[in-house]
């Protein structure tokens, strides 16, 4: 026979007229489980979420209620903010080069010339 689902009903708030209440099987109700309540309130107390939990009944087990308040989400990390100069463009001063970086070419076309150019005949 599957499960009988029960439904608190009548939680509707006076002031805002919605309504509150946990849907649950009624076979989550048996006295062979522990129960657990889990209540969830905001900033001011209020409750905006109830759950419902069980396991294997151990010896003196009663309900348990707990009660969590809401925390705040996980802040995400940013990087650093772009600084544009006046132009809108990015202000970065490029790293200083060594001297190979810089000469690189000059250095590779005296080679060439050097292996052109060739010695001289010693006769």
């Amino acid at each position: 026979m599957p499960p009988i689902i029960s439904c608190v009903s009548d939680c509707q708030t006076p002031t805002t007229g919605t309504w509150r209440g946990i849907v649950a099987s009624a076979a989550s109700f048996a006295d062979e489980y522990h129960k657990k309540f889990v209540i969830h309130v905001d900033e001011k107390g209020e409750p905006y979420y109830v759950g419902l939990g069980t396991s294997a009944k151990q010896a003196g087990d009663q309900v348990e209620v707990e009660i969590v308040k809401r925390q705040p989400g996980p802040k995400p990390v940013l990087n650093k903010p772009i600084v544009l100069n006046a132009e809108g463009k990015i202000d970065s001063k490029e790293p200083e080069k060594s001297f190979l970086q810089k000469y690189w070419w000059a250095i590779a076309l005296f080679l060439v010339v050097q292996l052109v150019a060739g010695g001289g005949d010693g006769k």
